[in-house]
């Protein structure tokens, strides 16, 4: 008895210490595995990623350009812009070329994506927030009007409902919401990253240029997100969706870091209680939080944690011997 009182105590130890690491490798064996949506990163004759999505419903689709993976390594790459400036414009560039008026300025995504229905081809907010983004930060570094042009032609888009063939859900009271996955094939999800995302954008934008339609745009999308919020509130943790998707991996973190971001804009009461809130759960030591959120990710964490104590005790138990 007092053996398994051991492990469990170390397995514990280990798992609060070496939480991201296990959940890192849990992530390469997935892939490895082919448990992945996305099966490989590859890069096109320009230097630009693209994705191998394999094949999908029986059909191949192969490599294809992803807007929301490119952005974010465009914005990761301008966190050091000094020595990734070319590339960060490259990005840009292709953002530019593919914001077209023929798909109501509307980056395509040209492989479907079973887990919301989406059918090739399909467009997203989230992608719409994230590439103006870019596009601001392209204009800024150099003065170039064009990125200027592309970033507003992002603003015409998001004015877009859903019901027109765009992306926005418009309320006459509760705002707008900006869907990362506009399904006419499924309840709307209302993903909560994909439409911080889509604020965020609109805040660089709005503070770089303070364009009227972009103003009005951010603030239905406030107005939206401060009445929704408690929709997402699991007792500190959050939903993924409005559907009751528990978060996943590092989602819940994600929107801690969003809520911070868009409170430093906005100094909203409202925000600042659910980033507290949400905050303080993602702090809690790893036991509390695994009783509290005993999820996939967690409890494949938790395994790891254990089957190292057990190794490790049998080490020792082997030398002492």
């Amino acid at each position: 008895m007092i053996e398994i009182i051991i492990i469990a105590i170390v397995g514990f130890i280990i798992t609060s210490l070496f939480e991201k690491q296990f959940a890192t490798l849990i992530r390469f064996t997935r892939k490895c595995l082919g448990k992945e949506f996305i099966k490989d990163f590859l890069s096109d004759e320009n230097g630009i990623d693209i994705i191998d999505v394999g094949t999908i419903n029986g059909e191949y689709y192969g490599k294809q350009y992803h807007p929301v993976l490119l952005c974010h390594k465009a914005l990761d790459l301008f966190e050091n812009i000094e020595q990734n400036k070319d590339q960060f414009i490259k990005i840009a560039n292709w953002l530019q070329t593919n914001i077209r008026q023929e798909n109501n300025y509307f980056l395509l995504y040209n492989f479907p994506y079973p887990n919301y229905k989406m059918v090739s081809p399909w467009f997203s907010g989230m992608a719409q927030g994230r590439a103006l983004e870019v596009l601001t930060h392209a204009f800024e570094i150099t003065g170039d009007e064009q990125y200027l042009v592309g970033a507003k032609n992002i603003i015409k888009s998001l004015y877009i409902s859903i019901d027109e063939g765009g992306t926005t859900i418009k309320t006459d009271n509760d705002g707008w919401w900006f869907e990362e996955y506009p399904s006419k094939n499924m309840a709307t999800p209302r993903v909560l990253n994909g439409m911080m995302y889509t604020i965020m954008g609109l805040i660089t934008f709005y503070r770089s240029t303070k364009d009227r339609e972009a103003e009005f745009l951010l603030n239905q999308g406030l107005l939206a997100l401060k009445k929704n919020l408690s929709h997402y509130d699991r007792n500190g943790d959050s939903y993924y969706n409005i559907l009751g998707r528990i978060t996943g991996g590092d989602y819940h973190s994600l929107h801690v870091k969003q809520l911070k971001i868009i409170y430093d804009y906005n100094k909203s009461k409202i925000i600042l209680s659910y980033y507290d809130k949400w905050n303080k759960f993602q702090n809690q030591i790893y036991p509390l939080r695994l009783f509290k959120k005993p999820d996939k990710m967690n409890l494949a964490v938790f395994i790891g944690g254990m089957s190292s104590a057990i190794v490790l005790f049998l080490i020792v138990n082997m030398f002492l011997n």
